[in-house]
């Protein structure tokens, strides 16, 4: 799937410097039980980290705390809605893990063949990447 990129630090200058040229927004989301904010800053810290080695802007980031089966998320509703308005502007978004963005896998692949009609590509930092940087 070419809309769906994961990464690890050894592979992070493969992206299109078209997309590098844009900017990305950052998606965290996390279950409800736990240490629920402290989860949603490491995965936005992991991912602007990230996005600092590609030397990308982050435009804005999205925050949920729910179950990623349900669609109805207000800052994944939100994270669409910036995308397609600013489809100039955002080359992709980044996540630390699918699981963050969506659970069913076949979810997951469609949201990126949707997002790719936009030009943004799923950024998928993989877990050496994630444990490389906390």
């Amino acid at each position: 799937m070419k809309n769906v990129i994961y990464y690890s630090l050894t592979i992070k200058t493969s992206m299109e410097s078209s997309k590098v040229s844009k900017g990305a927004v950052v998606y965290a989301r996390t279950a409800p039980e736990g240490k629920v904010v402290d989860e949603l800053k490491k995965q936005e810290r992991v991912c602007n980290i990230f996005a600092n080695t590609l030397n990308m802007k982050v435009l804005k980031s999205f925050r949920d705390v729910s179950s990623g089966t349900s669609l109805q998320r207000p800052g994944f509703q939100d994270l669409l809605s910036f995308c397609e308005d600013n489809a100039e502007k955002v080359g992709a978004i980044i996540i630390t893990d699918r699981e963050c963005l969506m659970i069913d896998v076949s979810d997951y692949f469609e949201l990126g063949e949707m997002l790719g009609e936009y030009g943004v590509e799923i950024i998928c930092l993989d877990k050496s990447f994630s444990e490389e940087v906390v």
